[in-house]
């Protein structure tokens, strides 16, 4: 396999388990403490660093990613890697720091619970969009600068 598509799969496994980290922790906050002024404060925090994170860093990161890749070559096999990149990475995301987030409470969710809630695919589909967008974008600008220079 080509080194742009390894780059693109681990670029998505990193940012879905990102996502997957950020939606684990808030879950465990609204769970785990019991005043609503804490509560607010903490997801209020975890939700702008969530916002940060996607749509802004995804498209920055994929967008520097896609300069690099023939996008209209390997369009589907992009597809695919990102798809279940961000997928795989969102799911262990959000099982992998269960049991350091909530071994002290009675009231965080259960294990099965993290899972089911981390294999919802629409979770993934704004960040996939974003990642698909940013990577297309970038191949058309470079597109088009190789064919000005061609013509100068």
């Amino acid at each position: 396999m080509d080194k742009s598509l390894m780059g693109t799969f681990a670029l998505a496994l990193l940012m879905g388990f990102v996502l997957g980290v950020l939606a684990c922790c808030i879950r465990s906050i609204i769970s785990i403490l019991h005043k609503p002024s804490q509560i607010g404060l903490y997801v209020g925090i975890l939700g702008y660093i969530r916002f940060a994170v996607n749509p802004f860093l995804i498209f920055t990161v994929f967008y520097l990613h896609g300069r690099k890749m023939d996008l209209k070559a390997k369009l589907s096999t992009v597809i695919v890697l990102l798809f279940v990149g961000l997928y795989v990475g969102n799911a262990l995301g959000n099982i992998v720091p269960l049991p350091v987030i909530t071994h002290q409470s009675r009231f965080a969710p259960s294990f099965l619970e993290t899972v089911f809630m981390s294999l919802f695919p629409t979770v993934i589909i704004s960040p996939f969009f974003v990642a698909l967008s940013a990577s297309a974008i970038a191949y058309i600008r470079g597109f088009r600068r190789e064919n000005k220079n061609e013509t100068v």
